[in-house]
């Protein structure tokens, strides 16, 4: 009998146990926590390209003189007009880089190379001092009288040369226009500057065989300064004034000058693959004034472009 009662309070205990487990909702396993993650830096953003460029150009030109008129206000002493100026044909090279904001505005920095303005210009022949000596007069003595300076005179050809090298740096902002089957057609506008650098060239050469006309003139002593020409042929011709020693005719300077320059662009663009485009447009340029050559205008351009954008993030 106290056997049955042993068991049965054993049991009770059991339950008892059993449902304060019950009430308590103990947990049956431990509790789970998050891991750490590592740290990703942050990016700065993409949208970064670079792009190249070609034009063919059709753009106003200035005046070009011979000599250091090129570089001042007013064409030089015997020098000429090399060209008119006026609209011609011609080409630049460019190289940028630049950010894509969204789908609707990107901006670039450009840099454009264009072809050299050239102009020359060679004289007809002329009578150029040669040497010089003393001009005597034979008398019926056999005694000579000094009369003045012999001047023999060969031909000579005066060549004149002038050219203009231009830079344009531009910043430039474009509006996309949305994309219809792979074409985003856009329209833009930039301002920055021009940068052209002027030289020319002025000098005689001998026209027999082209060398540089550079003799050395001197005045006979004891001898009236009165000057008696002769032509290459031995023939008498009019004297001009001389200036005795070595003669120089070459004359030759260069200068360069900043312009506020400034471009409105349209075209499109086409997608060639996920990071490079084809770019297609037109481009009027104002490159302002070059103030190293006389008598120019507004250096003026419009320009037919083709270049490629690439995406390098």
């Amino acid at each position: 009998m106290m056997r049955l009662g042993a068991l049965t309070a054993a049991a009770l205990a059991g339950l008892s146990a059993t449902a304060f487990a019950a009430d308590m909702d103990l947990p049956t396993a431990y509790p789970s926590y998050p891991t750490l993650q590592q740290e990703v830096p942050m990016e700065l953003g993409t949208g970064w390209y670079l792009r190249g460029d070609a034009a063919f150009t059709r753009e106003m030109t200035p005046q070009l003189f011979g000599a250091p008129g090129a570089i001042g206000t007013a064409a030089p002493q015997n020098s000429q007009l090399l060209n008119v100026g006026g609209t011609k044909n011609g080409w630049s090279l460019g190289l940028g880089f630049g950010y894509q904001f969204n789908n609707w505005i990107r901006a670039d920095v450009t840099y454009d190379y264009r072809n050299m303005i050239r102009a020359d210009a060679n004289s007809g022949q002329f009578n150029c001092p040669s040497s010089t000596g003393p001009f005597d007069r034979l008398n019926p003595d056999g005694s000579t009288t000094p009369l003045g300076v012999f001047v023999q005179n060969n031909k000579c050809t005066a060549a004149q040369k002038a050219t203009l090298t231009r830079s344009v740096f531009l910043a430039n902002v474009y509006i996309d226009l949305g994309t219809f089957a792979g074409l985003t057609p856009y329209v833009g506008a930039g301002a920055g500057f021009s940068y052209g650098n002027t030289s020319a060239s002025y000098n005689w050469y001998n026209a027999s065989d082209g060398s540089v006309y550079g003799p050395t003139l001197t005045f006979p002593s004891g001898y009236p300064p009165t000057l008696y020409a002769f032509d290459n042929l031995g023939r008498p011709i009019a004297a001009t004034p001389i200036n005795y020693g070595v003669q120089n005719r070459a004359q030759v300077s260069s200068g360069g000058s900043y312009a506020f320059a400034w471009a409105l662009m349209a075209g499109f663009a086409y997608q060639l693959t996920d990071r490079a485009k084809i770019d297609i447009g037109y481009r009027y340029l104002n490159m302002g004034n070059t103030s190293k050559t006389p008598g120019s205008k507004a250096l003026t351009s419009n320009e037919v472009r083709v270049g490629f954008r690439y995406a390098i993030d």
